[in-house]
């Protein structure tokens, strides 16, 4: 499963829900777009992805990461097994994913640029 697109801190991200062999739940959070991103981008952020249902909560929180074209997303494989997922459905068995990410900084590879030396004797 696949979020809706959200945009924060002038980037577009999604957060990745699947089950895995283990039984379990992995959780991530995607830079959205990824693929049309221009060589070289990167991306640090710290985010916190919950998963809610009243006042139960489970969260998965995170230090800064990077973000680039060879690691996308950052979660957890083995996050939430499977038989605890049905305290977390609404009455329409929908899940409620929070998520809040802060971007500490974002490379652009457009202004990127190096200044050859020269001899100037």
């Amino acid at each position: 499963m696949i979020s809706p697109e959200f945009e924060s801190g002038g980037c577009r991200w999604c957060v990745v829900l699947h089950p895995n062999v283990d039984n379990c739940i992995s959780m991530s959070l995607l830079v959205s777009g990824c693929e049309d991103l221009p060589p070289g981008w990167k991306i640090n952020a710290k985010f916190l992805l919950s998963i809610k249902c009243g006042y139960e909560r489970s969260t998965l929180d995170s230090v800064a990461r990077y973000f680039d074209s060879e690691g996308p997303s950052w979660g957890l494989s083995n996050w939430f097994h499977r038989s605890q997922l049905d305290g977390f459905l609404d009455p329409r068995g929908d899940l409620k994913v929070d998520a809040r990410v802060e971007v500490l900084h974002k490379s652009d590879p457009m202004f990127t640029f190096v200044i050859k030396e020269s001899s100037l004797c």
